[in-house]
């Protein structure tokens, strides 16, 4: 590969798991003969700063991290994409994350040789972004994965609390403790596809990618260049018991086909509660704890990802009654 490669390493990823695969992503460099500089991060909100300051030097960005240090870097790029009249460098993930849920709604192998091999090939494709709008951005946020907004985002919340588990075991000991205390269902009207809809719900999930917290396929059928994001959600304030049988759905998928979810596709989407109770993420970031109104649109083919050709076939999603 002749291009030049900035390489945004966040040593503490994977709860500080992924500083011992800096020696083994250097050799796979070397050897693939890819030229690059290497940037560690030192804080939270670091990588948005490298990536944003090396758009105009590198032609490809890279992150060896998870879910976190991805969005970072992406909210650089397209800040600097607003300045460069759309123009920016090519992005590029190798994933050494919790849950690594965007690189693998993207296509992008697991495994750190495959991944660096992809970033060798110069296989790329387009990749849509999303942007949420409102709670303490005011002015926007983009995401790369997803956003969720009711249950799962109080998930999120207390699995960070289990710093002693790691990838999928600390969101399902948050969703242990999730189900102990939560409430939390606002009434509220969402609006897309030109029509509006109100519902009392407990989740709503809308997803550039296809899987949360390393084991819950929101959005399986999602595709991360069809220029919409999808949406997954519930119709109705759920009982403690529909919640844990949805939540066995969710391992597979199957909750599409569940009369208590609605799913679609659409290119925006706006969500109004008067009286406030939205508790919204977007990639894992907190966006509100009270909010009342939030407007999440995709920007379509926003940029070029590094992945194979193609994107894994949608999950072999069969339908389950509801016992």
């Amino acid at each position: 590969m002749e291009k030049k490669v900035a390489l945004i390493f966040n040593p503490v990823a994977g709860k500080g798991h992924a500083e011992k695969y800096l020696p083994v992503i250097r050799k796979q460099f070397e050897s693939l003969g890819i030229i690059y500089e290497l940037f560690q991060t030192e804080r939270v909100g670091h990588a948005q700063e490298i990536a944003q300051q090396n758009c105009d030097k590198f032609p490809v960005i890279a992150v060896a991290g998870g879910d976190g240090t991805c969005n970072e870097a992406i909210n650089g790029i397209m800040a600097y994409r607003k300045t460069s009249g759309g123009k920016c460098p090519d992005f590029a993930v190798i994933p050494v994350g919790r849950g690594n849920d965007f690189s693998y709604g993207a296509g992008v192998p697991k495994d750190i040789g495959e991944a660096c091999r992809i970033l060798a090939d110069n296989t790329t494709r387009a990749l849509d972004v999303g942007r949420i709008t409102g709670g303490f951005y005011p002015e926007g946020k983009y995401f790369a994965n997803g956003i969720g907004i009711g249950f799962d985002t109080v998930v999120g919340l207390n699995a960070a609390k289990h710093t002693n588990l790691h990838g999928a075991m600390s969101y399902l000991a948050g969703v242990i403790d999730t189900f102990k205390v939560f409430n939390n269902s606002p009434k509220s009207t969402i609006s897309y596809n030109g029509k509006t809809e109100e519902y009392e719900f407990t989740q709503i999930s809308i997803l550039n990618g296809r899987r949360m917290g390393g084991l819950f396929y929101m959005a399986p059928e999602s595709d991360i260049s069809d220029g919409k994001l999808d949406l997954c959600m519930t119709v109705q304030a759920l009982t403690r018991l529909q919640m844990i049988r949805l939540l066995f759905k969710y391992f597979r998928g199957s909750q599409i086909y569940s009369p208590l979810m609605k799913t679609a596709r659409s290119f925006s989407y706006e969500i109004t509660a008067p009286n406030g109770g939205l508790v919204c993420h977007a990639d894992g970031e907190t966006v509100c704890t009270d909010g009342t109104h939030l407007f999440i649109e995709c920007v379509p083919s926003a940029l070029r990802i590094f992945t194979k050709p193609g994107l894994p076939s949608p999950l072999a999603v069969t339908a389950k009654a509801d016992a």
